[in-house]
């Protein structure tokens, strides 16, 4: 499940590079419930209440854009200020 948890208040901004994202729902265990995939041909950015770690690996809420409602990966495609 979640281990840790950092609210954004304000929300951040990310800025996502060109590339193909999955955004993904988790049930209480931090097991995958939903996903959502977009493909993005330039960079994108959208907003973000939280970040946490999920089952060992870390993920942004996104709150605005495409993938709003979904957790995506925190990788090297996704910077954040």
């Amino acid at each position: 499940g979640e281990s840790q948890r950092a609210r954004f208040d304000p929300d951040r901004e990310l800025a996502l590079k060109a590339d193909h994202y999955v955004g993904l729902t988790f049930d209480w265990l931090g097991t995958p419930r939903t996903s959502k995939k977009a493909w993005f041909k330039q960079r994108v950015y959208v907003d973000s209440s939280s970040r946490a770690v999920i089952s060992g690996r870390p993920y942004f809420l996104v709150t605005s854009g495409s993938l709003a409602g979904y957790w995506i990966a925190d990788t090297d495609r996704v910077n954040y200020r």
